[in-house]
């Protein structure tokens, strides 16, 4: 394999909770030099590094309900449509662990289908064409 080919399949994701405002800063400029196309940042973060990284064609993704998923359905859509709006365009979201562990899988499956569709009815209010991923 290629290393290009490899790079192609990696997103780069700093996603510490003490990551600071010049970590991002650096973490951009290795992301164009090392030719990522995508990269994960926290909510906070989402705007700044789409700033930096936008004009380069790089995309920022972020995740959802990070690190434990256990917050409510509608934390999360509105989370998700806040960081799209701030300018990320791939979403990873994580499910609620611990209904998963319990078994509630109707609730985990209706977890996920309120961030898509809240999104999707987002986009559609807005006339946007927006992809989630994941």
């Amino acid at each position: 394999m290629e290393k290009q080919t490899l790079i192609d399949m990696i997103d780069y994701t700093l996603l510490n909770p003490t990551t600071t405002k010049a970590e991002i800063d650096k973490f951009c400029e290795e992301t164009m030099e090392h030719g990522f196309k995508t990269v994960f940042v926290n909510p906070h973060y989402v705007s700044h590094a789409y700033s930096l990284l936008s004009p380069h064609g790089i995309k920022v993704g972020v995740p959802i309900g990070f690190s434990l998923g256990g917050a409510t359905s509608h934390v999360k859509v509105e989370e998700t449509k806040e960081a799209i709006g701030n300018g990320a365009e791939e979403i990873d979201m994580l499910i609620n662990l611990g209904a998963l562990k319990s078994g509630e899988y109707k609730l985990v499956k209706e977890d996920i289908a309120a961030v898509v569709k809240g999104q999707w009815l987002d986009d559609q209010s807005h006339n946007r064409n927006r992809i989630i991923d994941g």
